[in-house]
Formats: structure tokens, sequence, C-alpha cells
């Protein structure tokens, strides 16, 4: 198996994890432990956890700045893009793996709006607009996948080891602090978390090998 493939049949057994996780929150112990009596699944998981973490400000509001943070990288590499793009006068002449990234920004997207109207389960917690879908928390997916596609960039970007260094512990940090913050914040599901590292994860390992497919044909064609 080559290292390419590996990372496809990866991206495959995530998403099929994923689909089997989003049947189970649906159907697996419902119960109306949730705000207004909304209907969850795993209750007896999901029941005792957002007991003993009940809503957290400090958390929360923690968590918004690291997901900006994480948005911030797609709008690093999209300028990136577009400088690329006027410089060298041509579509075909940005670099291949930055229209993969774009692929991974544009299916995250098409998740996150498919999750919000297909509503598996609503937040244990409600803030300012009532009822709001928490499965598969969003925050989570959105941040763990830019992140991480963003670490992967910088890696091969960064020519300087410290600068690299340095960027390449700050992602890592962003992402694994989201999950944390969120967890803490007491705003979704404890499963609503792990589905969201999941699709994330799926997404990226999908992503990772488009992006070494890219790179094994440009070493070729050198």
């Amino acid at each position: 198996m080559t290292n390419t493939k590996k990372y496809f049949i990866i991206s495959a057994i995530l998403f099929v994890a994923f689909i089997i996780m989003t049947y189970l929150a649906a159907t697996y112990d419902v119960q109306a432990i949730g705000p207004q009596g909304s209907k969850v699944g795993f209750a007896a998981i999901n029941g005792p956890i957002a007991q003993k973490l009940p809503y957290n400000d400090l958390a929360y509001t923690l968590s918004e700045v690291l997901g900006y943070l994480a948005i911030s990288t797609v709008c690093i590499f999209g300028l990136f893009g577009v400088m690329q793009l006027f410089i060298r006068k041509g579509f075909k002449k940005v670099d291949k793996d930055l229209y993969a990234l774009l692929g991974l920004y544009v299916l995250v997207l098409i998740i996150y709006i498919i999750f919000e109207k297909l509503i598996i389960n609503y937040r244990p917690v409600i803030l300012e607009e009532g009822l709001e879908a928490s499965y598969p928390s969003s925050h989570t997916m959105l941040s763990v996948a830019f992140v991480s596609a963003a670490f992967q960039q910088f890696s091969v970007r960064l020519k300087k080891r410290s600068t690299r260094n340095t960027v390449l512990v700050l992602c890592a940090i962003d992402g694994v602090a989201m999950v944390i913050c969120r967890i803490l914040a007491g705003v979704h599901w404890f499963t609503d978390i792990i589905a969201g590292v999941l699709v994330a994860a799926a997404c990226f390992m999908l992503y990772l090998g488009v992006f070494k497919t890219i790179h094994n044909g440009n070493k070729k064609e050198e």
C-alpha cells in the first residue's frame, strides 16, 4: 500500500465511523434531557457529563477566540492563492495544493450547512437564539480541519526552521485547546464534540491524500 492510498483509506474509514455515529446519535438511547424537552442520543453518556460540565462563560469565550484564529488561516491561504493568481497571471499557475485546500474548505462548509438543516440534537444550553443545532460541534469541526490543514501547509511553505516550528506549535495548541475549551464550555453534548473531531479528521485525511498525490506528482516531474 502506498502512503497516498493509506490516507484515502483512513479518510474513508473515518467517514464511515462518522456516519455510524450520526445514526446512533439519532437513534440510540434517545431521551428528552435537553432544554425544553429536546431529545438527545447517547443520553446515559451525555447527561452526566453535561451535569458535571455546565455552561462556562470563560471557556466559551476562549473557544470563540480560538475559532477566529483557525478561520484566520483560511484568510491567510486565501490571500496567498489570490496573490499567486495575479503574480503568475493564470489559474493553472496557482499551486495545485492550494486548490486541494480550497476543496477542503468547501467540503467542511457543505457538511456544516447540511447539519444546520439536518438537526440531530440541540445544544444542552440555550444561549441567545433559543434551541440551536449542536451535532456535530461546528466550532470543533471547523477549527480542527482548518488548523490541521494549516499545519500541513506551513510545514512545507515556511523555510526558516525557528519560524516554522513556532507556527506549527501554535497551530497544534489551537486545535487541542479548541477541543478542550469546547468541552469545558458546556455548550455541546460530549458526543457532539467527538463527532466534530471525527468528521474533521476524515476531511483532513482526504485533503492530505490529495496533497501527497500532488506533491508526489511534482517530484516525478522534476
